[in-house]
């Protein structure tokens, strides 16, 4: 037996978990009448404390349909609002999603939740079986990745390892994707995580997509230069037991890189254990070959009623005087970064910054502030933000296939960069020719939404 294959078949086991029915579900059904239910969103680990903004995700089966009649589905306590902005999504197998209609989705009102800000909408449907699964936006479960992973169980250039355990014992693992047939001394490495926030789920299909791509033989050039090291669900605790945002033990892992006040370039015992294993691999990786370029952070976020639902990605540089020359440096790397995105995507990607953030990003516990304090512009550290609404003008109007195509988007902007990094002998962004052109994707915004 390969030991890919072995690999694959430890993880399937290790998960019992979270390939049991029940995973990735969350909320609770209470059937009022004949055709009629109430599905009630559950607080990450019942902690009432967190915002309702952060209480994101549902995902419930309903059983007992009368087909003959129209459904009646009232969901009670979500921190976005619906209407337009919802995306639910159903499915009569737990597999094939199709997404609900705008105008089936009705009557959206703002409630109190604990003395929190809330919303309720209703689902009116009829549907043609008499059990259906009903979630938020497309649910993408460790179930769902590995079945992805066993397509390419045969790669060679795609190598599964087990970096760590998470508190509940899942197995927290890394892909790395490279030509083995060239030396890594020859070629740059790029990092990429996702999943920190596992209601987040169209993050796994950018990396889908981006997987996709990489594997894809007519992009062997990549793979000849490049190495990439994947992480592709963080938080894997979150994600096999339905939370919106935190981990079982109620922290926010994306803000919980706490590094030690002696000594930057190591982190406090307070971290919790997901983050002591993605930093631990990471140092391994500053300390030998080849050259790391980039740290790229995927999440993604649900719109408000005043923003694009284009994927973005996040910058504290833009405001780079904070910073001096390093941190203009670094801007210019992340906007040339974002250029080459929407020179390969099918819609647009956005610059989005916050003018009036007081504090620089050194004194906060982003993994993108880790980098920083130790890398400066040397790595391109940045976030990037897709969305369950994303779509493409002139191509699939499903959210999950539009997620899809960019990661495959990324993967070709990624050697881009790469390339322009050549250009420049891997050095600092201030001496090229313009920068005229790297605003044009740019959007300044006053409020800290879009900040993790």
């Amino acid at each position: 037996m390969e030991l890919k294959v072995l690999v694959l078949m430890l993880l399937l086991i290790a998960s019992k978990y979270a390939l049991s029915e029940n995973e990735s579900m969350s909320g609770e059904v209470i059937n009022l009448d004949k055709n009629r239910w109430q599905i009630i969103i559950k607080d990450d680990n019942n902690d009432t404390t967190i915002s309702t903004t952060f209480r994101s995700w549902w995902y419930v089966k309903i059983s007992n349909i009368d087909t003959c009649d129209f459904s009646m589905i009232t969901i009670k306590g979500e921190g976005f609002t619906g209407a337009r902005f919802a995306m639910p999504v159903y499915s009569y197998d737990s597999e094939n999603w199709i997404p609900l209609h705008h105008n089936e989705i009705t009557n959206m009102t703002k409630s109190s939740c604990n003395r929190r800000v809330c919303y309720n909408y209703q689902i009116t449907k009829k549907f043609s079986k008499k059990e259906v699964y009903l979630a938020r936006h497309f649910p993408y479960r460790i179930s769902d990745l590995y079945k992805f992973l066993k397509k390419y169980q045969r790669d060679r250039w795609l190598k599964i390892d087990t970096i760590g355990y998470s508190p509940a014992q899942l197995p927290i693992i890394e892909l790395t994707i490279t030509n083995i047939n060239i030396s890594d001394k020859k070629k740059c490495r790029i990092l990429i995580h996702s999943r920190t926030h596992p209601s987040e789920t169209m993050s796994s299909f950018v990396i889908e997509g981006l997987i996709e791509a990489l594997l894809n033989p007519k992009n062997q050039q990549i793979l000849d230069e490049l190495i990439f090291n994947i992480i592709p669900i963080v938080n894997v605790d979150g994600v096999a037991y339905g939370l919106s945002r935190n981990n079982l033990k109620g922290q926010n892992l994306e803000e919980s890189w706490f590094k030690l006040e002696l000594d930057n370039y190591f982190l406090d015992d307070k971290c919790p254990d997901e983050i002591y294993i993605i930093h631990s691999n990471y140092i391994k990786y500053t300390q030998i070959d080849p050259k790391i370029i980039a740290a790229i952070n995927i999440h993604s976020f649900n719109p408000q009623y005043y923003q694009k639902p284009y994927a973005f990605i996040f910058s504290n540089f833009f405001n780079w005087s904070k910073y001096e020359e390093k941190g203009k440096s670094l801007w210019i790397k992340q906007a040339k970064f974002l250029k080459f995105l929407n020179e390969e995507y099918c819609s647009p990607v956005l610059g989005r910054t916050n003018p009036k953030m007081t504090s620089t990003i050194d004194k906060k516990d982003f993994p993108e502030s880790w980098w920083w304090v130790n890398f400066k512009d040397e790595i391109m550290a940045v976030t990037l933000e897709s969305s369950p609404e994303q779509i493409c003008a002139n191509g699939p109007q499903r959210s999950d296939i539009a997620n899809k195509l960019l990661g495959q988007a990324l993967a070709t902007a990624l050697y881009k960069y790469f390339l322009f990094l050549k250009s420049i002998n891997f050095g600092s962004a201030l001496n090229i020719e313009s920068t005229s052109d790297l605003f044009q994707y740019w959007e300044q915004v006053e409020s800290e939404v879009y900040l993790k």
